[in-house]
């Protein structure tokens, strides 16, 4: 080995690291290859998608707590 050459990594699995895909990407990705829906706050056009995601979310995962730790 080399000075100044990256070592490689120690752990067996560092061999195992994935390429670095962008959220959106990996979201899209996800669907095509499992069915996975992954929706961005950004994706939402109006309260009413909204309020329909957020329902959906809250009966799969319950509800959000709100930061001062009461419901929301």
């Amino acid at each position: 080995m080399s000075a100044g050459k990256p070592r490689g990594p120690k752990c067996a699995l560092g061999r195992l690291h994935t390429t670095r895909l962008g959220a959106r990407e990996a979201a899209r990705a996800g669907y095509h290859d499992t069915g996975v829906i992954v929706v961005f706050p950004d994706m939402l056009q109006d309260d009413f998608e909204r309020q329909f995601i957020e329902n959906i979310a809250a009966r799969a995962y319950g509800k959000r707590q709100s930061s001062d730790g009461g419901k929301q």
